[in-house]
């Protein structure tokens, strides 16, 4: 339980550190992997429920964010990827 906790506070901490921008390209890169309501919600709110869905299909977890450092890559996001990285060493 407290590692599922410290990993969703890590998923926050994130989340705070996109811009706008980084949220729409995130949605529109994974277009075809989450739901279109997802997809067309970029507000923070829906950037979590987008996190959340990617945790639920197991394509991230407390163990593994592999997943979201190659997307946050390709959109570009070095500082995201970064603590990504970071957050990879303490899980």
């Amino acid at each position: 339980m407290a590692d599922q906790l410290h990993f969703r506070s890590l998923l926050l901490q994130l989340q705070d550190g996109l811009s706008n921008s980084d949220r729409t390209r995130l949605h529109f890169i994974l277009g075809d992997i989450i739901p279109a309501d997802l997809r067309d919600d970029h507000t923070m709110g829906g950037t979590l429920k987008l996190l959340e869905n990617l945790i639920a299909r197991a394509k991230i977890s407390e163990q593994d964010v592999t997943f979201l450092i190659q997307v946050f890559s390709k959109i570009h996001c070095q500082s995201i990827v970064q603590i990504l990285k970071r957050m990879e060493s303490f899980l």
